[in-house]
């Protein structure tokens, strides 16, 4: 009686199988164990894509296998030629992308690879080769700078010196420059809104600080145009680093650093422009709030017409 998958293999066929599959099942293994053995060195590394497939494809035959007992010799010889020959691609796939990535990879990786590539000699012994190649490279590479520094002249000493020096204060002065540039368009800010609240100016100068590349255009033409034509509304040009409290000075002493740096001198002038600033503010503040105001009562008035 047949099966729902085939003609029902007799006892003589399942025993002639037997030893066919058990024969094939064990060089599944045996490929397997191989496999595994590279897991730990190829996870890492580019060829994990080619590595992985063929692990999986080796797995899964081997769940095939287990899963048929009873298998005639011809399907287990048939079917074992076709793995083999898929096998042996993904597996030439794999040792090419060995080949190819080899030299870019850590040594030890490089160390263990060869230990894993044991049963391919050739390719093996090609892969030490490009060992021995690269270490022969780089010890010529090395004797090459010991002679040239050796027979440096002291002109060229000086000059590499010299180069060196120059590099390293290059990097500084630039260093210095970006954050003057920052701190100087920070302080303007803080300078140009000192009629605003303290807090304000804080937050002011960290996000100017932040940003100040944004903002040095602008900066830049307010300090130009200070300096070159004074207009009072444009006051204060720059009264201090972070001005918080304002000091009055005297003819006969010196303000303090700490005043410099964190005070504004309180002169009528500036007194003026504050004010002045306040009352700017103030106007500003009532017509935003008249039009709000008047938008509220269109809206109400709106509502009741469609009521």
């Amino acid at each position: 009686m047949d099966s729902l998958f085939g003609p029902k293999l007799t006892d003589k066929e399942v025993a002639e199988g037997a030893p066919v599959r058990e024969a094939y099942r064990k060089d599944l293994l045996s490929k397997q164990s191989f496999i595994t053995s590279g897991a730990d060195t190829i996870s890492a590394t580019p060829m994990n894509k080619m590595y992985k497939a063929l692990s999986d494809f080796t797995e899964k035959e081997i769940a095939w296998v287990n899963a048929n007992v009873e298998v005639s010799k011809r399907a287990i010889e048939t079917r074992q030629t076709k793995f083999n020959e898929e096998y042996s691609a993904k597996q030439t796939e794999l040792l090419d992308a060995i080949k190819t990535n080899y030299s870019t990879l850590p040594v030890d990786i490089q160390e263990k690879l060869i230990i894993f590539l044991k049963p391919f000699a050739q390719v093996q012994a090609g892969l030490r080769g490009q060992t021995q190649e690269a270490l022969t490279k780089k010890a010529d590479e090395e004797t090459a700078e010991r002679i040239r520094k050796a027979n440096r002249t002291t002109g060229v000493i000086l000059k590499d010196a010299f180069t060196s020096v120059s590099s390293q204060l290059g990097r500084i002065a630039f260093t210095i420059l970006i954050v003057t540039l920052a701190l100087r368009c920070a302080s303007f800010a803080v300078n140009d809104n000192l009629w605003k609240p303290l807090p304000y100016r804080i937050l002011l100068f960290i996000y100017v600080l932040l940003f100040f590349p944004i903002t040095i255009p602008y900066y830049i033409y307010r300090e130009i145009r200070g300096l070159v034509s004074p207009d009072p509304d444009m006051v204060p040009q720059m009264e201090g680093f972070f001005p918080i409290n304002p000091y009055t000075k005297d003819i006969n002493v010196e303000p303090t650093l700490l005043q410099r740096l964190f005070g504004y001198e309180d002169t009528p002038r500036l007194a003026t422009w504050i004010e002045k600033k306040l009352e700017q503010y103030e106007v500003l503040r009532q017509e935003s709030l008249k039009s709000n105001v008047l938008e509220t009562l269109k809206a109400q008035e709106q509502e009741q017409q469609n009521s």
